[in-house]
């Protein structure tokens, strides 16, 4: 890196903002051909790039007044179209997110499976058909890189995202042996001895009830396990068509395969989740009701404590933490280390639609935990050890806030404005302190740098001071 820096004035830097200036009705501007094709090389940009920069502190739009975020960011079209175009590429980078001058913070990698360009906000509306067809686009480009490079398991995956890309259109029905063809399989057992995803699996992801019914009217085992890890978008373990069309599919396809008995509790991730909490950690919103085996499936935890509603509230979609919400979960539920449901979305820099939903349900915005058991109690002192010595990562900083520190100090820490307010909103407590070292939320976000916290802060305190 120190090279790199020492050669930066050397860099070549696109701007994304020269791409795609927000006029209202592109069909009555003069320029609109040369503006639409600037706004269609977006992608090709992002392609060719080796580091994608975001740059999202939280700020006021000067013409709308609308707070601006990195959630928001995650929320456009056109952006959720940058972030798909340099994931899709055809050689790895890094996304690297700006969210103050002083934190940088990595993509963790599957928000583009989670948020599709085409479900996004969009300035002008007749975009997002052209959104839809870039995304297509942008699934043959790596479809096409992948197939040159004969990495036939990852094709499979890729090819079957092409509905899921279009908001799953309704699909002409094929017979097996076309459904077959076009995934390069000479059998329907093929897999067996490849490995990678079952013809049930793809078909499931796809949304492809015709072929799944034909599959298990065929003895496909609709519990099958998957033996090979989808790393691109994070679904490693032991995964199941229900599971996978649960993260990826519609609605009908989930009722489907339950219908055709597979089972709820016999997928189990990498972190020890269940197709509930794949789903919700996906946002599918549409297919949580029909996961719920019983009440006591709202409260089953994966390998870290986390529940169904923590996983939900760092999804790209709000509508996920109020079904469950709905489906009665307890929004002042907390993981092992001490971590309850409304501090998570400050940490992942998701939607504060969770934090407000939450809030509206009569979530504690003061609620602060201790964590439970043995093996927690110990990560949290390693934790709590490091913030002492001033040798904690932001990372670490927020796990050991799990341990008594409140929802203010988490947005306070991590810079999320707009939950900030939300919490002073509720009347969350400004003076509340965490640790020995008695840390105010103020004295968190001024650690930090994170600026326009500190500021709010600051003019509460002093209208709370003269009123």
């Amino acid at each position: 890196m120190a090279i790199e820096q020492h050669t930066c004035l050397d860099w070549d830097i696109w701007y994304d903002y020269f791409g795609c200036p927000q006029i209202d009705d592109r069909a009555y501007d003069n320029g609109a051909s040369d503006l639409q094709a600037a706004v269609n090389s977006i992608p090709a940009y992002c392609d060719i790039a080796d580091f994608v920069f975001v740059l999202a502190p939280s700020i006021k739009h000067s013409d709308t007044g609308v707070m601006m975020s990195r959630s928001t960011w995650g929320m456009r079209g056109w952006c959720r179209v940058e972030r798909t175009a340099a994931v899709l590429s055809r050689t790895e980078k890094p996304i690297l997110i700006i969210s103050s001058p002083t934190a940088v913070l990595l993509s963790s990698g599957n928000e583009w499976a989670r948020a599709w360009p085409g479900e996004g906000d969009f300035t002008v509306e007749a975009d997002r058909p052209k959104v839809k067809a870039l995304t297509d686009e942008l699934l043959k480009l790596k479809c096409h890189s992948l197939w040159l490079r004969r990495e036939m398991l990852n094709w499979r995956f890729y090819q079957s995202l092409f509905p899921r890309g279009q908001g799953h259109p309704q699909k002409a029905e094929e017979d097996i042996d076309t459904f077959l063809q076009r995934y390069n399989f000479t059998s329907e057992h093929q897999h067996l001895e490849q490995g990678g995803l079952s013809p049930l699996m793809l078909a499931s992801i796809e949304g492809n009830i015709t072929i799944i019914k034909k599959l298990v009217e065929g003895k496909a085992d609709v519990n099958e396990l998957m033996t090979w890890d989808i790393k691109d978008a994070q679904l490693e373990g032991h995964h199941t068509a229900l599971s996978l069309a649960a993260a990826l599919s519609t609605r009908t396809t989930v009722l489907t395969l339950l219908q055709l008995k597979a089972d709820l509790h016999i997928p189990k991730d990498r972190l020890g989740s269940n197709a509930l909490m794949t789903a919700a950690r996906f946002g599918n919103s549409d297919v949580l009701p029909l996961l719920v085996g019983g009440p006591s499936d709202l409260g089953l935890q994966n390998n870290f404590g986390g529940r169904p509603l923590h996983v939900a509230s760092i999804s790209e979609n709000p509508s996920a933490t109020r079904t469950l919400l709905q489906l009665r979960c307890d929004p002042d539920v907390a993981t092992n280390i001490g971590c309850p449901v409304l501090c998570f979305s400050p940490q992942y820099g998701t939607s504060p639609g969770h934090a407000e939903i939450l809030l509206k349900a009569r979530a504690d915005p003061n609620i602060s935990r201790a964590p439970v058991g043995a093996s927690a109690i110990s990560l949290s002192e390693n934790w709590m050890r490091k913030v002492r010595e001033g040798k904690a990562t932001l990372a670490e900083i927020n796990l050991a806030l799990c341990n008594r520190g409140t929802p203010l100090h988490f947005a306070a820490l991590n810079g999320s404005l707009e939950i900030a307010k939300l919490l002073i909103e509720y009347k969350a407590d400004q003076g509340a302190t965490w640790s020995e070292q008695n840390f105010t939320p103020l004295a968190l976000a001024e650690q930090q740098g994170q600026e326009a916290v500190v500021a709010l802060l600051k003019s509460v305190a002093a209208g709370q001071a003269s009123g």
